[in-house]
């Protein structure tokens, strides 16, 4: 007969075999806050996964007319990536984009007034860990992007790869996001009137993981033709 090893941790905090889990006192706030996160990472990285099998599996064997009408949408549907994507404004202000804010918290400091009669191109550095300081803050309404920036309405963009997998595209898309590809700007860049920016995240692999608290960072950019 074995026994489970239970210790307690710092706080309150229990310690099972050496994973120390949050203490029973913190704050339902705070664990829903910690759920969002939580809700954030498994949307990158497991919903994907998931979708492809309900596409394909489920799908495919249980709904084919579902599945059929899906497939041909999705060939139709192709370059909408490339032509300023398909934003939904409840899916940018759901509840859980909040809660995800507070969880840093995270705010969206403005240091200049954007002229809505124009078209803006912006850098965002540094990419970080899922890009989620950019998501949050261009990609939901949790910073009040639209009421910081009134008139102009901006699209993160993002790895073409990432619209190629079946509905976790639409869930980008509906958040704002587009691709990162020279005909994408160019779409949204030129649109008449104004109004509209594109946002891209700069750097690589490298800059992926980067989140040291240092407030200066030596980033390179490459000329490139094409």
């Amino acid at each position: 007969m074995t026994k489970t090893k239970i210790s307690d941790g710092v706080g309150g905090s229990k310690n099972f075999f050496g994973v120390e889990f949050a203490p029973t006192s913190i704050p339902l706030s705070r664990r829903l806050e910690t759920a969002a996160a939580l809700f954030w990472t498994l949307s990158v990285f497991c919903f994907p996964i998931f979708w492809v099998f309900l596409y394909l599996i489920l799908g495919l064997e249980y709904f084919l007319l579902v599945s059929l009408f899906y497939s041909a949408f999705y060939i139709y549907d192709w370059n909408t990536c490339n032509k300023g994507g398909r934003r939904f404004d409840f899916m940018r202000r759901l509840p859980v984009w909040n809660k995800l804010r507070d969880y840093f918290p995270a705010k969206l400091v403005k240091t200049t007034e954007l002229d809505p009669s124009k078209n803006y191109l912006f850098g965002y550095h540094p990419h970080g860990i899922l890009s989620i300081g950019c998501s949050l803050n261009f990609g939901t309404e949790a910073t009040n992007i639209s009421k910081v920036f009134p008139g102009v309405k901006i699209n993160f963009l993002t790895l073409k790869s990432n619209f190629i997998l079946p509905i976790f595209r639409d869930y980008i898309m509906s958040l704002g996001g587009c691709s990162v590809t020279r005909e994408s700007m160019n779409y949204i860049l030129s649109k008449p009137g104004g109004g509209n920016g594109a946002i891209v995240v700069v750097g690589g692999a490298k800059e992926g993981t980067l989140r040291e608290r240092s407030y200066f960072h030596n980033t390179r950019f490459a000329r490139r033709e094409s």
